[in-house]
């Protein structure tokens, strides 16, 4: 052996020296070395590029590219950047708000703001809603949320409340027309606002669309229960209040009225009068569907909250009838009812009748008094009553009436002989 070796070696000669010179399983173990070597730094680099990938798949998933978008438009409106701000709205928006309408909506309060822990919590298909908290200086810190919807694969923010605040103008305008135009407007931006909803049904019930503001009312109370909403208490009952009014008052639907009825007296904080005025309400939707018993309960309770004059006497009056008390009204509501074919009341008929035949019976020289005719009535159940006229034993006119409608049916009348 020579030692030093002659020449220059590199580090790569050197081991393939010592592997020529190494017994055969040395040299298989080197062998083996190297390659083991070479898979695991492939291996190595394969799982870098994995976490890279899986970054960058996370921060392409839908939930974060929105974290980002909204984060982008909250921290723009923080900046007082409008103009990018006004580039993340829909279409929809932009075409009902102009940006210099936009930016005026924006400055209207100049107190600095700040935001924290935006997150996602609800995402429905080509809908989300985040929550954050809002800071503002001299207020404590409250819990905001806000909605974007997906645009040509973007997502982007329906803002719709500058078509609120001119529903508010034009309602406190009394200009119900335009209040209906403005909350079409706003619904067609935002379809998810509860509150965009509800002014649609409003000014439709305002311009006596019933069957529309019935639709419109429901579709607001479906949305309160769904999304998130700036719709108070007194905002919600008053939804409930004009689907009440519709269904009993227009559309004649007096199960669903009660319905509504029963709905807003559940509504905390009522004071006396409001809840006078639901019983009376609900006791008489109960009353054209039949539920006597539950109406009767209703003025019973309406008795002892309502002060006006006027509702007292009601309550008196409706109680009576549903009592089956109020015969003598009956009596009177069937005397002043038209004869057919007459043109006279039933009790004008029956006078006359009676002269006739009393005439008759002096013709042939019978002069002995006429029978006595009794009027009398007897209650059927809830407002309805049977009322009669007999004499001597025999029924001579009788008749169904309703106290509570008015109506009179099926009159049935013989010639008094």
């Amino acid at each position: 052996h020579t030692f030093p070796p002659r020449g220059p070696i590199t580090m790569a000669a050197a081991a393939k020296a010592a592997a020529a010179a190494a017994p055969p399983q040395t040299q298989f173990l080197t062998r083996s070395f190297r390659w083991f070597s070479t898979l695991l730094c492939l291996a190595l680099i394969a799982a870098g590029l994995g976490i890279l990938v899986q970054r960058w798949l996370k921060s392409m998933a839908p939930e974060a590219v929105l974290l980002r978008t909204a984060t982008r438009y909250l921290g723009a409106l923080k900046a007082r950047d409008f103009v990018d701000a006004y580039e993340l709205l829909s279409s929809p928006a932009k075409e009902n708000c102009m940006r210099d309408e936009f930016q005026a909506a924006q400055t209207r309060s100049g107190e600095p703001w700040g935001f924290s822990g935006l997150r996602v919590f609800l995402l429905e298909g080509d809908a989300a809603f985040l929550r954050y908290t809002l800071s503002a200086t001299g207020r404590p810190p409250e819990e905001d949320y806000l909605l974007f919807v997906k645009e040509g694969g973007k997502w982007v923010r329906p803002y719709a409340w500058n078509l609120l605040n001119k529903v508010e103008d034009a309602f406190d305008r009394r200009d119900t027309d335009m209040a209906y135009l403005m909350a079409k407007a706003a619904v067609r931006v935002d379809g998810r606002d509860p509150m965009a909803q509800g002014y649609l049904c409003e000014a439709a019930y305002y311009r006596g669309l019933a069957e529309e503001a019935e639709k419109e009312c429901r579709a607001a109370v479906a949305l309160f229960k769904k999304y998130p909403s700036r719709l108070n208490t007194p905002s919600l009952y008053h939804l409930y209040a004009i689907l009440g009014d519709v269904y009993k008052n227009s559309l004649k639907r007096h199960g669903d009225a009660a319905e509504q009825y029963t709905t807003l007296l559940n509504f905390p904080g009522l004071g006396a009068g409001d809840r006078c005025e639901l019983l009376l309400a609900r006791g008489e939707s109960r009353v054209s569907v039949g539920e006597h018993d539950g109406a009767a309960k209703d003025f019973s309770s309406a008795q002892g909250l309502c002060a006006k004059d006027a509702e007292r006497s009601y309550i008196v009056r409706a109680r009576r009838i549903l009592s089956g008390q109020a015969v003598r009204e009956a009596v009177q509501l069937a005397q002043a009812h038209p004869a057919r074919g007459s043109g006279t009341t039933i009790l004008e008929w029956r006078d006359s009748a009676r002269r006739a035949l009393a005439a008759k019976l002096r013709r042939q020289g019978r002069r002995g008094p006429l029978p006595v005719e009794r009027w009398e009535a007897k209650p059927l159940g809830g407002p309805r009553y049977l009322v009669s006229v007999t004499a001597d034993g025999e029924t001579l006119l009788s008749a169904e009436v309703d106290l509570w409608t008015s109506a009179v049916s099926r009159v049935r009348a013989l010639e008094a002989r």
